[in-house]
C-alpha cells in the first residue's frame, strides 16, 4: 500500500479513537480542585466503612474524590445512596459478596498510577500492557469463582455530578485494567415457550426449570405476531405498536411461572414457531440513576482484562454519541483475548446493547438485549475477526440516526438485532426478534468515505490489507429471526435495497458464505442474499411476505429451503426462473474447502480443592473440530463441535496455560490462546476450612485419589491420569441445609470421574449435590462367551469386586468434604457401563451400597445385577432408548419388582443406545418424588 494511503487510514483510525475515548474535563469546573488535599486516598487494604482503611480516618462521603492506592485492596462493604463524585482505582476496589451492597458514583476509572484523575483518559495513546499481572488495577463486583451470592444485590448508579463532560461521563472506564460483573449463574437465562400463551392467561409454561429464577423478577414474552404493511398495523417503530410484553414474576413453580398481571396478547407455541421468554433481572447491575437524564455508560479499553457474567446493564447509553454505549470493548485487538460477556442482560439502551470495536476473540453467549436506540450487538469498524454470538437474544433494537463521525459512514443505525460489516466471525443459536428494521444485517460497502480494505488479522497472527466483503463466516449456523417489520436477514444489501451494497464482490467459491439450519418466521422479507457466493442449507420460511427476495444469484447453492404461508410467486421474488443449482449437484457451481484453522478461547479457569485447575472454554471452526487440546491435555466437550469444552489438569509449573484446535481436515490452530494462570491464594491446610472455603453455590470441587490404581478411563485412553471425583454444587447450595445426592456413572470407559454434565442437567443445577465418579476394570482382556471371544468392554462383576473398596474411599471422601448431604435421599445411577457398574457395585458390596442409597437409576444397562433381594423397598428407574433394549429392561424391571422392589419402566424409543433427552423430564420428576427417600423400613 503507498506510504499517502497508509498515512490517510492511520490518521482516520486516530481521530476515531480520540473521539470514542473518555476525556473527562478538569475537575476544577464546579470551582473545587483535584489537589491531593481533595483527595480521600487508601492507607491500606481494608473495608470501605473502615475508618482505619483511608487517609486521616476519613470514610468516603457524598461528592468524595477517592483514590484506592496500589497494592491496597478495599472491599465495598456498605448500601448507600450517598454518592462518590469520582474513585481512580490504582490498587482492587472488590464489593463483598456475602450482602447487599449500593454505589452511587460519577466516575471510576480503573488505572495503573497513583493519582486521582477526571481527565485525559485517552488510553489508546499512552497504556502499555502490565507487567505484573499481580499489580494490575481491578474492580471486582463478584469475580468468576466467587460471584455475588444469590441471596444479595450488589448496584452501582452511575449519577452525573456538575462540572463533568456530559458527553462522557458518568461512567465506568477500564484502562489497562481488571474489570469484573460476575452475579449469581442461571442455568437460562432465556428459553421459549412450552405451550402458548393466549390474552388474559396469567401462567406461562416454559421448555424447563426455571426455578433459580426469583419471584420479582422483571420478564419479557415476546410477540409472535409482527406489525405488517399489508395488513395495515405498520407504525414508524415497534416502540409505537408491539406485542412483546414486560412482566413480572408472583410465583415458580418448575417450568410454570405465574405473572403479576394478565397477558395483553397471544404468544403462540407450535412445532418450531415459539414465543421467547427472557429474564432481564440480574443481582449485580450497573444503572444510570437518572434514565431520563444525563445516562453513563461502560468501556473496556486496550489490554484490559475481565469478564461479565449474569449481570444487568440498564438505563445506560448515551443518544446521539459515538463510542458511548452501554457495553463497549474499544479497540482492544486480541489484548483482551480470554474476556467473555455470558448471562448478561442488557436493556433500555439508549445507544446499543454491546459494541465490539476493533476487538477479536471475545465470547457473547447467552445474553438478553432489550430495547436499544440503534442496532443492538454491534461490530462497529469491520476489522473484527473470530469473536463468538452465541445463544443471545435480540428484542426491539430501534430506528436511531447515524452518530457523529462513525467510522462507517453508510450504517443508518436503523435497528438491527445483529450489525456487522466483517463476517469471519461465529453466530450460533441466536434470536432475534421485533426489531425495527432487521434481525441480522451484514452491510459492507465501497463509498467515497469508506474503503472496505482494511489490515485484517490473520490466523498466524500478522495482518494483512483484504476487502472485507470477501471474509466469509467463520460459522453460521441455528440461528433464528421472526417478528420482524422488514428483513428477517439482509446479507449485503442497500437500505432497504439498492446501494450502498457490497456490489458483487464477495467470497470466492472456495470460500462461500455458508448459512445453515436457519428459522425465518412472521417476517416481511425472510432473507435478501445480495453477496455472491452464497451457501443456504435447511432453512425453515413460515409466515413471509417474501421467501427469498431479490436475490443475486452469482454463485449461489440453495438445498432444502422449505417454505409455507409464502404468497404464490414470492418464494423467490422479483427474479426469474429457477433458483440455482436445481440441476447440477449440490452445492454446485460452489466448491467449498476447508483450509482454515479453528479459533479458541480459553473463557475461564478454576482451582479446585486438590490443587489443580478446572479450565473451560469454547472453539469454532467452519468445519468439523477434532481435537482441542490445553498444555497438550485433550478436552472433554460439554457442546457438539467443542462449541464449549472443559478439563482439569495440574497447575502449570510456569503459570501458563496454551490451549489450541485441529479440525477434521487437518488445519492447525496458529496462534493458539496461551493465558496466564490467575494467582492462587494460599488455602488453609485444615481440611474443615479448606473444604468450607470451597463449597460455593454452584461450584465444582474435583478431589483426586492419586494412590488408587488406573481407571477404566485411563486404561482405554493409555493416559497416566490419576482417579478423579468431581462434586458440583447446587445453585441454591446452603451448608445449613440438607441435600440430596445424585451419583452419576457414565457409559463406555467411564471418563475420569470429572463428568457431573448429564447429572447437573438432569437436577437443572439445583437442590441437588451432584458428583461423577470414574470407573475401574480388572482386565481389558476379551472374555469367552457362546459365540467365541468377546472384548472384555463391559462391566462384571469382578470390576465390580475391584471397584467397591475405591468407590466406598471416594464415598466416604465425599460425606467429609460436603457434611450436609441428606442420608436419606441419596441415588446412585448410570448409563450403559455406567449402570452395569450400578449392578456390579449393589453385588459386590455385601449390601453396603443398598443400605447407604434410598434408589437407583438404570439407562440402557444393569442387567448384570444378580441379588434382586437387595433392591426390596427402592425406587427403581429404568429407561430404554430403543426397541432392541426394551425387552431386557422390561424383565429386569420385572425381577425388580418380584424381588419386592418400586421399579418403574420409561421408554423413550429414539432407535440408539442412547439416553435421549426426551427422557429427562420423566427422570427429573422421579428424582424429586419423595419415593425416592428411605423409608423407615430401610434404616
Amino acid at each position: 500500500m503507498p506510504d499517502s494511503h497508509l498515512s490517510h487510514r492511520l490518521l482516520q483510525r486516530l481521530l476515531v479513537t480520540a473521539l470514542c475515548c473518555c476525556v473527562v474535563a478538569p475537575a476544577h469546573a464546579d470551582n473545587s480542585t483535584d489537589s491531593r488535599s481533595s483527595v480521600i486516598e487508601s492507607a491500606r487494604s481494608g473495608n470501605w466503612s473502615a475508618s482505619s482503611t483511608w487517609t486521616a480516618g476519613r470514610v468516603p462521603s457524598a461528592g468524595a474524590r477517592v483514590l484506592i492506592r496500589e497494592g491496597h485492596r478495599v472491599v465495598y462493604d456498605v448500601n448507600s445512596d450517598q454518592a462518590i463524585r469520582g474513585i481512580s482505582v490504582a490498587g482492587v476496589l472488590s464489593f463483598a459478596t456475602d450482602r447487599d451492597t449500593r454505589l452511587d458514583v460519577g466516575l471510576i476509572v480503573i488505572q495503573a498510577g497513583n493519582e486521582y484523575s477526571e481527565s485525559g483518559f485517552d488510553c489508546e495513546h499512552h497504556i502499555e500492557p502490565p507487567t505484573d499481572e499481580t499489580r494490575r488495577p481491578a474492580l471486582e463486583v463478584g469475580t468468576a469463582n466467587q460471584p455475588v451470592a444469590n441471596d444479595h444485590t450488589a448496584r452501582i448508579r452511575l449519577v452525573y455530578f456538575e462540572g463533568m463532560d456530559r458527553e462522557s461521563c458518568p461512567a465506568i472506564v477500564c484502562c489497562a485494567g481488571r474489570m469484573d460483573f460476575h452475579g449469581a449463574p442461571l442455568r437460562r437465562t432465556w428459553l421459549k415457550l412450552d405451550q402458548p400463551a393466549n390474552a388474559g392467561d396469567r401462567q406461562l409454561v416454559v421448555q424447563e426449570s426455571v426455578d433459580d429464577w426469583r419471584v420479582g423478577d422483571q420478564i419479557i414474552v415476546t410477540a409472535t405476531t409482527r406489525q405488517n404493511k399489508i395488513r395495515k398495523t405498520f407504525r414508524p417503530s415497534t416502540r409505537d405498536s408491539t406485542q412483546t410484553e414486560e412482566r413480572t414474576i408472583s410465583a415458580i413453580d418448575g417450568a410454570t411461572i405465574t405473572l403479576d398481571q394478565p397477558l395483553q396478547f397471544d404468544h403462540i407455541a407450535a412445532g418450531d414457531y415459539r414465543a421467547d421468554v427472557a429474564n432481564l433481572s440480574r443481582n449485580v447491575v450497573v444503572e444510570s440513576a437518572e434514565p431520563d437524564g444525563i445516562r453513563g455508560h461502560t468501556m473496556y479499553h486496550r489490554h484490559s482484562a475481565g469478564s461479565i457474567s449474569y449481570a444487568e446493564f440498564r438505563h445506560l447509553g448515551k443518544q446521539n454519541v459515538l463510542g458511548r454505549y452501554s457495553l463497549h470493548f474499544h479497540l482492544v485487538g486480541d489484548t483482551m483475548r480470554g474476556s467473555s460477556v455470558i448471562g448478561a442482560s442488557i436493556h433500555d439502551s439508549h445507544n446499543r446493547w454491546l459494541t465490539i470495536h476493533g476487538t477479536n476473540y471475545l465470547v457473547v453467549r447467552d445474553c438478553v438485549g432489550y430495547q436499544s436506540v440503534g442496532h443492538g450487538f454491534f461490530m462497529e469498524d469491520g476489522t473484527e475477526v473470530y469473536n463468538v454470538l452465541d445463544r443471545n437474544l435480540a428484542v426491539q433494537a430501534y430506528i436511531g440516526k447515524p452518530l457523529p463521525k462513525q467510522v462507517i459512514p453508510f450504517d443508518k443505525n436503523d435497528g438491527s438485532g445483529f450489525w456487522w460489516a466483517n463476517c469471519h466471525n461465529t453466530f450460533t443459536r441466536n434470536v432475534a426478534c421485533d426489531c425495527d428494521e432487521y434481525g441480522y444485517f451484514f452491510q459492507a460497502a465501497k463509498t467515497p468515505d469508506f474503503d472496505p480494505v482494511l489490515s485484517i488479522r490473520q490466523p498466524d497472527g500478522s495482518s494483512r490489507e483484504v476487502d472485507i466483503r470477501t471474509l466469509s463466516f467463520v460459522r453460521f449456523d441455528s440461528n433464528e429471526s421472526h417478528c420482524q417489520r422488514r428483513h428477517a436477514f439482509n446479507l449485503g444489501g442497500g437500505v432497504p435495497f439498492g446501494t450502498p451494497n457490497v456490489d458483487g464482490i464477495g467470497p470466492d467459491v472456495a470460500h462461500p458464505f455458508v448459512i445453515r439450519n436457519m428459522l425465518l418466521w412472521n417476517v416481511h422479507w425472510a432473507i435478501h442474499p445480495v453477496s455472491p457466493s452464497v451457501l443456504l442449507e435447511n432453512f425453515d420460511i413460515h409466515d413471509a411476505e417474501y421467501g427469498v427476495w431479490r436475490p443475486v444469484y452469482e454463485n449461489h447453492a440453495y438445498r432444502s429451503l422449505h417454505m409455507t404461508q409464502v404468497p404464490n410467486k414470492r418464494d423467490y421474488a422479483f427474479v426469474d426462473g429457477p433458483p440455482p443449482n436445481g440441476d447440477a449437484p449440490f452445492p454446485k457451481p460452489l466448491a467449498p474447502v476447508d483450509d482454515e484453522p479453528p479459533a479458541t478461547v480459553i473463557t475461564h479457569v478454576q482451582p479446585t480443592e486438590s490443587g489443580r485447575l478446572l479450565v473451560r472454554g469454547t472453539t469454532s471452526d467452519n468445519g468439523q473440530v477434532s481435537q482441542v487440546t490445553v498444555n497438550g491435555n485433550e478436552v472433554r466437550q460439554l457442546a457438539p463441535n467443542y462449541a464449549e469444552w472443559e478439563l482439569t489438569l495440574d497447575t502449570p509449573r510456569d503459570g501458563v496455560l496454551t490451549a489450541a484446535s485441529r479440525d477434521a481436515a487437518g488445519n492447525v490452530e496458529q496462534t493458539p490462546d496461551v493465558q496466564t494462570v490467575p494467582a492462587i491464594e494460599p488455602q488453609d491446610e485444615q481440611p474443615a476450612k479448606k473444604a468450607e472455603h470451597a463449597l460455593q453455590p454452584g461450584g465444582t470441587l474435583t478431589i483426586e485419589f492419586p494412590d488408587m490404581p488406573q481407571t477404566f478411563f485411563a486404561m482405554q485412553q493409555k493416559r497416566d491420569v490419576p482417579a478423579q471425583m468431581t462434586v458440583y454444587l447446587p445453585t441454591n447450595y446452603d451448608p445449613a441445609k440438607k441435600f440430596p445426592l445424585l451419583i452419576w456413572l457414565s457409559g463406555g470407559d467411564g471418563g475420569n470421574g470429572t463428568t457431573v454434565g448429564v447429572a447437573r442437567e438432569l437436577t437443572q443445577g439445583r437442590d441437588f449435590v451432584c458428583v461423577s465418579m470414574p470407573l475401574f476394570k480388572a482386565s481389558l482382556a476379551p472374555v469367552s462367551g457362546p459365540k467365541g471371544p468377546r472384548p472384555g468392554f463391559v462391566i462384571n462383576a469382578a470390576d465390580g469386586e475391584l471397584m467397591w473398596p475405591h468407590f466406598k474411599t471416594m464415598l466416604d471422601k465425599l460425606e467429609q468434604v460436603v457434611v450436609n448431604i441428606d442420608p436419606d435421599h441419596r441415588v446412585l445411577g448410570g448409563f450403559s457401563n455406567g449402570a452395569h457398574a450400578t449392578a456390579a457395585l449393589i453385588d459386590a458390596s455385601d449390601g453396603e451400597v443398598a443400605r447407604r442409597f434410598s434408589a437407583f437409576l438404570f439407562v440402557e444397562g444393569g442387567g448384570k445385577l444378580q441379588q434382586y433381594d437387595l433392591l426390596k423397598d427402592k425406587p427403581v428407574l429404568m429407561v430404554s432408548s430403543n426397541a432392541k433394549s426394551q425387552p431386557r429392561a422390561q424383565e429386569i424391571c420385572d425381577m425388580a419388582k418380584a424381588a419386592g422392589a418400586r421399579a418403574t419402566l420409561v421408554v423413550e424409543d429414539v432407535g440408539a443406545h442412547d439416553f435421549p433427552k426426551s427422557a429427562y423430564p420423566a427422570v427429573r420428576d422421579w428424582l424429586r418424588t419423595s419415593d425416592v427417600r428411605h423409608h423407615r423400613s430401610d434404616k
